[in-house]
């Protein structure tokens, strides 16, 4: 049994409150006027968190490759689908099923509108809830993940590197026909988008000791390219300098430099003993998976609270600020006490 990973969990909390900043922000964004002085202030804080999808997709293959790359084989493969299922997909389908109802009866539907074709729809396509596009997202990592082990390990020393560089040529050729042919209209949910991402995680997974003391002897380039990206795609989104292949090359770079810089704050808290943050980040990590699949049922009763201000208002950011504290305190409420139910992973995985 190799050993936890404490660090992965931190910056898995990074992300998913990253996530909570994108979602708890973009209502504020569509409601308020671009003149408005607190526009800006949103936009950043929306556009910060964008690094947060393409970070859980690296560390999920960070930690999918820590774990499986020396031992993986068919027995092993059937056994990593099972818990895939049992513990993913199998919440997922709960929630797409609640989602779908709950958006249906939200925005003044009825139940006699639900159809099983319907149901069957939003599930393949991850569209019952906005945020679930990430689930349709990470299973196909999962389907392929199998046969990118075998390939890494089929060429020893230089496998993944291998597998690396053919992930960055599918995921350059993709991109440049999608946007020149427009074959899909959400390219989120198509793991080709983040293929890099994902095959750097299961480099640094498979080799983790030696790839995160060579990532921790650079920590003063990541952390600079981290701001230096962080502030080239902020500035991007506010001035609209770039759009199409050049703006995702920005927004990935951003992401990918920000999780491996993530990963040596976390080995930082942990070392230095700061112990309050590091434990807050971690439980964070550890209940991600549950806040983000119940942050924006929550989300949506706490914009309730805004209905009855404009924008114009004094009372209105003070809303704001209200219903960004709620997605960050109920959600993690609930997880964690359904963490203590026996039988809780129905709802919020393992």
């Amino acid at each position: 049994m190799k050993n936890k990973l404490n660090e992965i969990e931190i910056a898995r909390g990074f992300a998913i409150i990253g996530v909570l900043m994108i979602h708890g922000t973009s209502k504020a964004l569509s409601e308020i006027s671009e003149d408005s002085s607190f526009y800006i202030i949103y936009l950043i804080l929306n556009r910060i968190g964008h690094f947060s999808v393409p970070t859980f997709v690296l560390l999920s293959g960070l930690v999918l490759s820590y774990r499986y790359f020396e031992t993986l084989n068919f027995k092993e493969s059937v056994s990593f689908f099972r818990k895939r299922f049992q513990y993913v997909a199998v919440p997922y389908m709960i929630w797409t099923a609640f989602y779908y109802v709950f958006n249906l009866l939200l925005y003044g539907g009825s139940l006699l509108e639900l159809s099983t074709y319907q149901f069957l729809y939003k599930l393949a396509t991850g569209s019952a809830g906005y945020h679930l596009y990430f689930m349709v997202l990470i299973v196909q990592y999962y389907l392929i993940f199998p046969l990118m082990i075998q390939l890494g390990r089929k060429f020893t020393d230089n496998g993944m590197v291998l597998l690396l560089i053919l992930s960055f040529v599918i995921q350059i050729i993709t991109a440049l026909a999608n946007n020149h042919f427009q074959w899909i209209s959400d390219k989120s949910i198509l793991f080709t988008t983040y293929l890099v991402a994902f095959s750097i995680g299961a480099y640094i997974g498979a080799n983790y000791s030696s790839s995160v003391q060579r990532i921790h002897k650079r920590k003063p380039l990541f952390l600079t390219l981290m701001i230096l990206l962080m502030a080239g795609h902020v500035l991007n989104s506010t001035l609209g300098l770039s759009g199409g292949i050049l703006k995702e090359i920005i927004v990935q770079s951003y992401s990918i430099i920000t999780a491996l810089s993530l990963i040596i704050l976390g080995r930082f808290l942990l070392a230095k003993n700061f112990d309050s943050v590091a434990n807050l980040m971690k439980t964070y990590g550890i209940c991600a998976f549950g806040i983000y699949l119940i942050h924006p049922a929550v989300l949506s009763f706490a914009e309730l609270l805004s209905t009855h201000f404009s924008e114009a208002t004094i009372f209105y950011n003070l809303v704001v600020l209200v219903r960004i504290a709620i997605i960050f305190i109920v959600p993690s409420i609930l997880v964690l006490l359904i963490k203590k139910i026996k039988w809780g992973w129905i709802l919020i995985g393992k």
